[in-house]
């Protein structure tokens, strides 16, 4: 009789790429209507004082808790480019986003920062994603946003990247299940 094994490799391998697949199936698409309601809207940098330890950045009364990202893209937080004021601004209530400032000290425990690969990018151009993770509920929000930075190209380091680069885009994706 002959062995199970690859035909169980082959179906764990087709059932992880499906979700890959759908993963960024979604991705894209929320990408492009965060685009478009992004178009006209201005997204400011963080100016306030900052402070960084470990895993933890503090803006103003505000900190930003990160957990499973690489160093590199965590930068994005620690030179203000995202920051609390900015993803509160994010509605999960339609498709809006407005710039408003919260008083109030508050704790965003962030996860999974990961830049996205699609197929047509161009080199002034990056995408990303994060995982929001709430007190009162088990499942996280799905942000993404898009960096410009006029002078990258395809040479361009991503630490380089992120330092020249601006928010073009912003907004809440999904409650992933």
């Amino acid at each position: 009789m002959p062995s199970m094994r690859p035909y169980i490799l082959v179906i764990i391998f087709v059932c992880l790429s499906l979700h890959t697949f759908s993963q960024n199936e979604m991705e894209t698409g929320c990408l492009k209507r965060i685009k478009e309601f992004s178009a006209d809207k201005h997204f400011p940098k963080f100016t306030g004082l900052t402070s960084v330890s470990k895993d933890t950045i503090k803006f103003g009364s505000s900190v930003i808790v990160i957990r499973g990202s690489k160093p590199e893209v965590v930068n994005v937080f620690e030179l203000g480019l995202v920051f609390p004021d900015l993803i509160y601004g994010a509605s999960t209530m339609g498709n809006s986003y407005e710039n408003r400032r919260t008083y109030s000290a508050d704790t965003l425990s962030i996860s999974d920062v990961t830049e996205l690969h699609f197929p047509i990018q161009r080199p002034d151009t990056k995408s990303f994603s994060f995982l929001l993770w709430h007190r009162n509920i088990a499942n996280p929000s799905l942000y993404l946003f898009e960096l410009t930075s006029k002078e990258a190209n395809f040479k361009t380091t991503l630490n380089v990247f992120i330092e020249k680069a601006k928010v073009t885009a912003f907004g809440f994706c999904s409650i992933l299940m």
